[in-house]
């Protein structure tokens, strides 16, 4: 596996979760993103493709939110994660740091790469 700087982030409040630019850059930009949750290696992954796959999302980059990055809304996703990692506080905000896969339009976030941020973070980045 190679090492890049990818992330996403999480909003528990919004059930909110945002693909940031560098990892789409990672994956190539592709014109639709696939996510996957592994419950027992407690892994979640960001498939990109050129073609609609089952349960896929079009990326449209010409609306990208304010911080530059791709954003879906999902509350299954998002109750899903709170199921498996559940100290995890509905009010904040998380970030997952990752690897991509090396030879493969795969990123991989190790739910153990879970950070809180900070809420000042947060107003900074909205500015």
């Amino acid at each position: 596996m190679t090492d890049f700087n990818v992330s996403i982030s999480v909003d528990l409040k919004k059930h909110r979760l945002r693909i940031h630019r560098n990892t789409l850059n990672a994956l190539y930009v592709p014109k639709f993103v696939q996510l996957m949750i592994n419950p027992t290696d407690m892994v979640i992954a960001i498939i990109g493709t050129e073609k609609a796959l089952p349960e896929s999302h079009k990326v449209n980059l010409s609306q990208l939110g304010a911080d530059n990055s791709y954003e879906l809304y999902s509350k299954t996703l998002i109750n899903e994660l709170r199921a498996l990692v559940p100290n995890l506080d509905s009010g904040n905000s998380y970030r997952f740091y990752g690897r991509k896969i090396s030879g493969e339009n795969i990123v991989l976030f190790p739910m153990t790469s879970i950070q809180s941020i900070d809420k000042a973070e947060v107003k900074a980045n909205v500015k």
